[in-house]
């Protein structure tokens, strides 16, 4: 299997989706719309990423939207 260290999405990146990837330290590639750079990860973390990445794509709108909502509620001590 030919190692990948490249993340090429279908749609450009709006700048919400660059703050997302910056944050969990896959950084877009420079001059580029719609590519990840991933060569900084060995091939278990980017497996892990593309888990999550998959599970988060396949929130429907409800769910995502309940999630934002989770966020965006100030944390209460219990």
């Amino acid at each position: 299997m030919k190692d990948q260290t490249k993340l090429h999405l279908d749609e450009p990146f709006t700048p919400e989706d660059r703050d997302f990837l910056v944050r969990i330290y896959c950084h877009p590639l420079p001059g580029n719309q719609s590519v990840v750079d991933l060569s900084n990860f060995n091939s278990e973390k980017i497996q892990g990423y593309a888990i999550v990445l998959k599970q988060i794509d396949d929130l429907s709108d409800e769910q995502w939207d309940k999630i934002e909502k989770a966020w965006a509620e100030p944390e209460q001590d219990q």
